[in-house]
């Protein structure tokens, strides 16, 4: 995992944490309605 976040640029990683965010979300909002 270390050389994976070393290896990425820092836009990559936060573009990953920005999809994982909204992911989460969808989870939630999906989880309310069921």
């Amino acid at each position: 995992m270390k050389c994976f976040l070393e290896e990425s640029s820092p836009i990559k990683i936060q573009e990953l944490v920005k999809d994982w965010l909204h992911g989460q979300r969808r989870i939630d909002l999906w989880k309310k309605l069921m």
